[in-house]
């Protein structure tokens, strides 16, 4: 099938449709939420609320909820079957997420420029320690979601 979605999906057609089926499903939530928002916006004044708010609402939701269900599907490390292979990958993860950290630290410091105190250290570094933790965190739910279904499909 033709889309312009082609290039942003992967080549493995059941992770593809996956992908489809659960940026589909935060299409549906997303409009429910937006309609009750447009229903409950005639009863209450939301005063500062913009326009700018729902937009970015909108694509951050579509965004979150679809990495949200596909690292919690377990279908993101199909080749981890044994112990070994899990530890393995673990630490991987942990390199990976240093060196994305590493990226992530260059970037902030060319946005934010050098720090001239500790303050504007702290302002860099610790955004930097957040992201690797949290990128660590949902990438080692995600392998061990997987090392989970995996032995579960080998049992069966």
């Amino acid at each position: 099938m033709r889309s312009f979605l082609n290039f942003l999906l992967p080549e493995d057609e059941y992770k593809r449709n996956r992908i489809v089926y659960f940026i589909a499903e935060a299409a549906v939530i997303q409009s429910v939420v937006l309609f009750s928002l447009l229903l409950l916006s005639s009863w209450f004044d939301w005063g500062t609320l913009e326009g700018y708010s729902f937009v970015l609402f909108s694509t951050f939701f579509i965004l979150i909820y679809t990495f949200t269900r596909y690292m919690l599907s377990g279908m993101e490390h199909v080749n981890v079957v044994t112990k070994e292979q899990l530890s393995k990958k673990q630490k991987g993860i942990v390199k990976q997420g240093l060196g994305v950290g590493f990226f992530f630290l260059v970037f902030m410091l060319i946005f934010e420029g050098m720090p001239n105190s500790l303050s504007g250290a702290i302002d860099i570094i610790l955004p930097t320690i957040f992201f690797v933790l949290i990128y660590i965190t949902f990438d080692t739910i995600s392998l061990k979601r997987s090392y989970k279904k995996n032995i579960e499909l080998l049992d069966e």
